[in-house]
């Protein structure tokens, strides 16, 4: 088939029904209710007054040689300063040990954690919580650079008490190292930032990214710090709503972190993600049950979201590959390139 000949099929009635079939079931709903949430969103920001708690700063890090410097040196410039800073070394085999202890020699680091052998993200932060003597605890990945008002921020909402949990918001900081960054980098701004500024309009934010995210440190001992295990930022946010409390999402707290640059770095990552997802709300949660008793409309608002933006696609996305397929043959790789280029200009 030549270009013109594919231009043409492109044009014409079926190929235009298909293009505006994966738009309106993957991309639509998400964005124009992430994008109605914005509009209606309150964007003062909001100011400490005399609440001044004190803050520890968790970083968790495995071979993070090439980007703990910039975390590190993103903290040492906030506004709010924490008042201690604590690095776990979570079994690295590169030059991230010397890299904090050269920080902590400095006077950049209160308290270094070298673990032998790798432990997991979830056993070295709830290591290094045993140790924090903050009023809230900050916890963010080895390659997260947050912005300079970042702390002062996201700790602002826990002035009241029935939070416990916040996430900041955050961007690609590699998004002009290939097309793959690109496309997340248009994701995070709208369905990651944009979806869950829609949840948190209606209180209804079931995950704190843990890439940047705050918990009210009375609440991380009394339920026994972050879950064992892959999903962790998922599950303990659950968890938190499950108890009644309340989760916020602090769009003005900001922070930018590193994407997957290759497509087969990519999808590792998401199906890293959906296979966490699932087992956590469907196993763990059984958020499919529908006998389930929820006593909040925002449990029923973040089911929804979670069914029809997250699991629902995800089941259709083969189907609709096949459909594709059975339309353009060997053109589908052409096709769907051509779908996500528009999507990016867009």
């Amino acid at each position: 088939m030549s270009a013109l000949e594919f231009n043409y099929n492109f044009l014409s009635n079926e190929t235009y029904f298909l293009f505006i079939l994966g738009i309106i079931l993957f991309d639509v709903p998400r964005y124009a209710l992430a994008s109605i949430a914005i509009m209606f969103r309150s964007k003062d920001k909001r100011h400490l007054g005399s609440y001044a708690p004190k803050v520890s700063v968790i970083v968790s890090s495995y071979n993070g040689e090439q980007h703990i410097a910039d975390t590190i040196r993103s903290i040492q410039i906030q506004n709010y300063k924490p008042s201690e800073i604590i690095i776990v070394n979570d079994g690295s085999v590169d030059a991230t040990q010397r890299i904090i202890e050269s920080a902590y020699r400095q006077g950049y680091v209160t308290n270094i954690i070298h673990h032998r052998h790798r432990a997991g993200k979830s056993a070295s932060v709830n290591h290094a919580a045993r140790f924090a003597t903050g009023d809230l605890i900050v916890n963010i990945d080895d390659d997260t650079v947050l912005a300079p008002d970042a702390i002062q921020e996201i700790i602002s909402v826990f002035s009241d008490p029935k939070i416990v949990i916040a996430s900041g918001a955050l961007d690609i900081r590699n998004s002009t190292e290939s097309l793959f960054t690109s496309l997340q980098s248009i994701e995070y701004c709208m369905s990651m930032n944009g979806g869950r500024s829609f949840l948190d309009t209606f209180n209804a934010l079931s995950c704190c990214s843990g890439a940047f995210s705050c918990f009210r440190a009375s609440f991380f001992s009394r339920c026994h710090g972050l879950h064992p295990g892959p999903g962790e930022d998922l599950e303990i946010t659950l968890r938190a709503r499950q108890l009644g409390f309340d989760s916020k999402f602090v769009e003005s707290a900001k922070a930018s972190v590193l994407a997957p640059e290759t497509l087969r770095g990519l999808i590792k990552q998401r199906l890293r993600w959906d296979r966490d997802e699932y087992n956590i709300r469907v196993n763990q949660y059984a958020e499919l049950n529908p006998f389930q008793s929820m006593d909040r409309l925002s449990e029923y608002i973040h089911s929804y979201d979670f069914y029809f933006f997250n699991l629902l696609p995800t089941l259709l996305f083969p189907f609709y590959l096949l459909y594709v397929y059975s339309i353009f043959g060997d053109m589908t790789v052409e096709f769907l390139l051509f779908v996500y280029l528009y999507v990016y200009y867009f």
